[in-house]
């Protein structure tokens, strides 16, 4: 996502007749989408698939008025996770709650162990921490669905890489005591 804003504003534009275009664009989202399901257990999409499902989505979205690079990214983000979350409704009504998709998440860019939480429970947590405080719940969607490290998400949202730190850590802690009292 390192474009200029006028090239992301071209292949955008140009995607939707020019194959060059489209083949960057669906670079750039499987770059991001790799980076996002690396936190998702047992996959339910492969990079690509979830890659050209997002492209789908951005393509149609004729109102998304994108300012800038940082817009773009989270922008991605959001339909990631939009795309994540569909998906996990749709298995859970066909298999009447079997077979939840689970993402980890970790205070380190590329730890291992971590927080393990079905997609549609850490989406409801998620907006209940969007009401507390959004700028957290932004980074945690950055990081967790924009498959975002800490130094990105603070150039994304204008802040520094500590700060980032310091509001994931706080997101960590209050969506594991709202996930442990059986939140949704």
């Amino acid at each position: 996502m390192d474009l200029p804003l006028g090239q992301l504003d071209h292949l955008l534009s140009a995607s939707a007749t020019d194959p060059d275009a489209q083949r960057q664009l669906t670079d750039l989202l499987a770059a991001a989408a790799h980076r996002a399901l690396r936190r998702e257990r047992h996959a339910s999409l492969e990079t690509t698939d979830l890659a050209n499902e997002v492209y789908l989505r951005i393509a149609s979205d004729r109102d998304r008025g994108i300012e800038d690079a940082a817009h773009l990214r989270r922008f991605i983000a959001r339909v990631t996770r939009n795309v994540l979350v569909d998906r996990a409704r749709t298995r859970n009504a066909e298999k009447r709650g079997g077979g939840q998709v689970q993402v980890t998440w970790t205070e380190a860019d590329h730890a291992t162990d971590g927080l393990q939480v079905e997609v549609l429970a850490l989406h409801h947590t998620l907006e209940q921490l969007r009401e507390l405080d959004e700028r957290a719940a932004e980074i945690v969607e950055l990081r967790v669905f924009g498959g975002a490290t800490a130094a990105e998400a603070g150039q994304v949202l204008g802040i520094s890489r500590a700060t980032v730190q310091a509001e994931w850590s706080f997101a960590l802690t209050w969506m594991r005591k709202t996930l442990s009292r059986g939140a949704p």
